[in-house]
């Protein structure tokens, strides 16, 4: 599974690969609160034949990291969560 056109704060990445059937962080997605109190992400991800983009948008409150993340397209199945450090982790089952 590939994530491609990632893009973080006015950054690009060509290719962010998740791996199958497991969970794991995204060390490259790591915020500080005390430097980012609020970010936006667009990701095109595709699965097999499944293909969507999804948002994820993060905010600090009282300290800590809030997410929430839409899609529009197939569902594939991938959930993200983050930390109180501000790391993004991302669970792929397929």
């Amino acid at each position: 599974m590939y994530i491609k056109d990632f893009v973080l704060l006015k950054k690009s990445q060509p290719n962010l690969i998740l791996l199958a059937n497991t969970s794991a962080a995204l060390l490259e997605l790591t915020f500080n609160a005390m430097i980012t109190s609020n970010f936006f992400l667009t990701l095109y991800v595709q699965v097999n034949n499944l293909y969507a983009i999804m948002e994820i948008y993060g905010v600090v409150i009282n300290g800590v990291y809030s997410i929430n993340t839409q899609f529009a397209g197939d569902n594939t199945g991938i959930k993200f969560q983050i930390s109180n450090t501000g790391t993004i982790s991302y669970t792929n089952p397929n």
